[in-house]
């Protein structure tokens, strides 16, 4: 079974905001599926999951957010977007006879290039 939201490569799990979040909130089902694999968090998500806690209202919220964050971002690698990225996103769009979400296109690209 693979982690609803998420792409899953090789034993390895590039997760996306929804499933960081949920992991957040305490889903067990998210918690036990990633605990099975590696765990690659896109830049993307990052930025996501900052936009989120600093759009926050309530101050204990937002410290909160960004705590969980510091402990992804401690435990689990940032995959980042690069030229090499994009030019395998290029390449896989281009040969693609399936429309694919661009995102996962993209990050399918960090994990190619790992």
């Amino acid at each position: 079974m693979v982690v609803k939201k998420s792409t899953q490569v090789s034993g390895r799990f590039l997760v996306d905001t929804n499933v960081v979040v949920d992991f957040f909130k305490g889903d067990q089902t998210i918690r036990m599926k990633l605990a099975e694999g590696e765990i690659f968090l896109p830049s993307i998500v990052i930025g996501e999951l900052y936009f989120g806690a600093y759009a926050s209202g309530v101050v204990a919220n937002k410290k909160k957010r960004l705590k969980e964050i510091a402990y992804f971002l401690d435990n689990y690698p940032v995959l980042e977007v690069s030229e090499t990225t994009a030019h395998h996103y290029g390449a896989l769009s281009h040969s693609s006879n399936l429309w694919v979400n661009p995102f996962l296109k993209m990050m399918s690209g960090l994990l190619h290039w790992q």
